[in-house]
């Protein structure tokens, strides 16, 4: 995938930093091209060096992309680091503070005497602007998880437990491609609805139950991530608004949505619009969220965070409402900020209507 020139340097100016030491592997794939587990890339005004061990030789050599100076330690990684940060004098270095582990970054302020600058966020800039190559390989994990959802489909009916509906989609993503699951597929049905997170049971699925599924495909690295509510026979009045409520919100949600919007500002008119339906307790999670190499992404769209919306951004947005002891319902669709506005991606042959 093409990039623009250097980004990773862009940030030594931007944050004045002599160095910058890249430990998150999405990130080492997103600049350097590398799919293995264990590396880091650390970068100097000079040089841009790729580390990792013997057992990724191979792998190395033909995955990381020009310009990078590979080098292969056999004994501690910690040492490697500190030799370039004294050869290249190195006197403040760049981290990602989320993803390096504490002992390492410890151990090297001891031996070396740098001043750590946190660059988590500069770096979650680049990678949350998607290249159209990028909203491909979305595209294809999202096609992916939707077939291997129809195919499911005619499965989900009473008598069926929530973890062999899990299984049944995971396994039929894989062969319809997927590498793996971007997340543990949540199935809740039921009362069990009301649960935003739940984890698949032995539960029976029931006549007249409502059954929230939440699922991705993960093709070539990058993910997918929807949620659909199904129903099976009927349901009270009050679910049926819920169901009615969320549709509305995505609708609403999209049509807000432009270059340079602020994310808590959406976040927080879903949640005002599903109070006044009236659900009294609003939105209690984030509208959605980025999805990219990892399924959790820059931007957040939550009220308690201020991001802006920027072109080039894929995102889901995923409306809930959840009542105590009698159900949930919500919906998740993936969208693309482009030129031409906003688009879900989620096929036109994909019905997230699964509520008759």
């Amino acid at each position: 995938m093409k990039r623009s020139s250097s980004p990773e340097r862009i940030i030594l100016t931007f944050k004045k930093i002599s160095g910058l030491l890249i430990t998150d592997l999405f990130s080492i794939r997103y600049f350097s091209g590398f799919t293995g587990s264990s590396a880091v890339i650390l970068i100097t005004p000079k040089y841009r060096y790729f580390l990792t061990d013997f057992r990724y030789k191979v792998q190395s050599g033909q995955e990381v992309k020009k310009g990078y100076k590979l080098i292969f330690y056999q004994k501690k990684l910690l040492d490697e680091i500190i030799n370039i940060i004294k050869k290249e004098r190195i006197k403040r270095l760049g981290i990602e503070e989320r993803n390096i582990p504490y002992d390492l970054i410890r151990s090297i302020i001891d031996k070396t005497n740098i001043k750590p600058v946190d660059c988590s966020e500069e770096l979650q800039i680049y990678r949350r602007l998607k290249s159209p190559e990028e909203v491909n390989s979305i595209r294809k994990a999202l096609l992916c998880a939707e077939m291997s959802f129809q195919k499911v489909l005619p499965l989900i009916k009473p008598g069926i437990s929530e973890k062999d509906v899990a299984t049944e989609l995971e396994y039929c993503m894989k062969k319809n491609g997927a590498t793996g699951i971007s997340f543990p597929i949540i199935v809740a049905s039921g009362k069990r609805s009301a649960l935003p997170h739940a984890h698949p049971t032995n539960k029976k699925i029931r006549p007249n139950d409502l059954v929230i599924i939440d699922f991705g495909a993960n093709i070539n690295g990058y993910n997918s991530d929807t949620t659909v509510t199904i129903k099976l026979g009927k349901t009270n009045n009050l679910l049926n608004e819920a169901y009615r409520t969320v549709r509305k919100s995505i609708d609403l949600a999209l049509s807000m949505i432009k270059v340079n919007t602020k994310t808590s500002d959406i976040d927080r008119k879903i949640h005002e619009f599903i109070i006044a339906r009236g659900f009294k307790d609003g939105l209690i999670h984030s509208l959605g969220h980025g999805v990219g190499l990892d399924i959790h992404e820059s931007p957040t769209i939550s009220r308690n965070k201020d991001d802006f919306f920027q072109k080039g951004m894929v995102f889901t947005i995923e409306p809930g409402i959840y009542i105590e002891n009698i159900g949930g319902v919500r919906i998740e669709v993936m969208a693309h900020l482009s030129d031409k506005g906003v688009k879900i991606l989620n096929s036109p042959s994909f019905n997230n209507n699964f509520l008759t």
